[in-house]
């Protein structure tokens, strides 16, 4: 199991739009918060809290970045969103799977590539898209 060290923020990760990159760098802290909680075998309900934080964190992140995305127009925005909505599906099996089975070393690593590909996938998407900083 890779360890949060591993997890912490890349330059090759930004979007170049502040926000988004705030948003990414808090993803990559929820999978460190995971490898922490699955690697001290924390309790049931610290792990269950802690996918309902995330997935509402992940909510209000997608709902940001669609508005972003509306805004500037970007090309393949609806696939991005699409997208956005199967993680957010994918999400709630992991939640219902560590509620029901405690299976937590057999969810951490989809869980955490499910994350990791999205704060990639923003990268790319976004790109030279991004607005000034100023707008961000």
């Amino acid at each position: 199991m890779a360890g949060a060290k591993n997890m912490e923020w890349k330059a090759e990760y930004a979007t170049g739009i502040r926000s988004i990159d705030q948003q990414h760098q808090i993803i990559l802290r929820y999978i460190a918060r995971f490898d922490e909680a699955f690697a001290d075998q924390a309790d049931w309900a610290g792990v269950y809290l802690l996918t309902l934080r995330a997935r509402t964190f992940m909510e209000y992140h997608f709902c940001a970045e669609q508005t972003l995305m509306h805004l500037l127009d970007i090309p393949n925005a609806a696939v991005h969103c699409a997208r956005n909505r199967i993680a957010l599906e994918q999400f709630s099996t992991f939640q219902r799977r560590v509620h029901r089975d405690s299976a937590g070393d057999v969810l951490l690593q989809p869980m955490r590539q499910l994350l990791l590909d999205h704060v990639l996938d923003g990268n790319q998407l976004f790109g030279d898209n991004a607005l000034d900083d100023s707008l961000a």
